[in-house]
């Protein structure tokens, strides 16, 4: 497993110059090499600072069962916040697109 961004496991927000805090939720990725959908699904999870714990699933049979026994699908990238989960990566832009993504990752539940 490799975590990814900050390694403070919080991000940092300004509200009217305030600097808040807040924690996040484990965020989970199953991947395989090549994956193009998982590229993109790790390139939103990075520029939104998020920190992340990517599975490479791909050459690995006990770990693609453990991502289909979790998610019931056997496409990649998987990804869970918390034990939500989200989908693909399209379930997760459509999630940052609908203003839902950034709660999602806050409390592990959508609002």
């Amino acid at each position: 497993m490799k975590s990814f961004g900050a390694s403070s496991g919080h991000r940092c927000r300004l509200y009217s110059g305030q600097r808040m805090e807040f924690f996040m939720v484990d965020v989970t990725i199953y991947t395989r090499p090549g994956c193009p959908y998982c590229t993109m699904a790790k390139e939103l999870l990075t520029r939104k600072g998020v920190e992340f714990n990517e599975i490479n699933a791909g050459a690995t049979p006990e770990l693609r069962a453990e991502m289909q026994a979790r998610s019931g699908r056997n496409t990649f990238p998987q990804i869970f916040v918390g034990s939500f989960h989200v989908g693909g990566c399209d379930d997760l832009h459509a999630l940052e697109d609908q203003g839902k993504l950034d709660g999602l990752l806050e409390t592990g539940q959508l609002n």
